[in-house]
């Protein structure tokens, strides 16, 4: 068995894995689920904890030559240490699979530019200072008067702009 990573078109992890089970390929993409609320309901999706990853078994050239055809697929990474890679996802795994929620993912990094999604100040820009688990702490600049302000807010409060 020779493991490879697949680099993916983003938000193609899901068809790629669907197109790893008609060709019989072994495939694995570590997910983690968020929730998000939308006006009075909550959400819950699914989402690659590596966007842009798929790890799959490869033993045949013509199966990789299928992925590679079907556009899903940008490059195919080789895996000089074999074991490590197992190593790492089996236990990625075994956390996922023990207590999802323990597993943190932050998507955003200091020095990005956020917009908050929720709460009175929804809309507002500002950039990231830092990051503390499960908070951030963002600027917000008021331009009008050249002022800025700090507020604290729950990373799953921002999103990119």
């Amino acid at each position: 068995m020779k493991l490879v990573v697949l680099r993916v078109r983003p938000r193609a992890e899901k068809k790629v894995r669907y197109l790893c089970q008609q060709y019989k390929i072994i495939c694995y993409i570590p997910t983690y689920l968020k929730s998000r609320k939308y006006q009075r309901r909550t959400v819950t999706s699914e989402f690659p904890l590596f966007p842009g990853y798929v790890f799959v078994s490869l033993t045949d050239d013509l199966k990789q030559k299928k992925l590679l055809a079907s556009g899903l697929v940008f490059s195919i990474l080789s895996v000089p240490n074999q074991r490590e890679l197992i190593s790492q996802l089996q236990a990625i795994k075994r956390v996922l699979n023990a207590d999802p929620k323990s597993l943190s993912v932050v998507e955003h990094k200091v020095g990005d530019e956020v917009a908050i999604a929720h709460g009175s100040l929804q809309g507002t820009h500002g950039i990231i200072e830092r990051i503390d688990g499960k908070h951030s702490k963002v600027f917000l600049n008021i331009d009008i008067i050249g002022q800025t302000v700090v507020i604290e807010v729950d990373n799953d409060s921002v999103e990119t702009v």
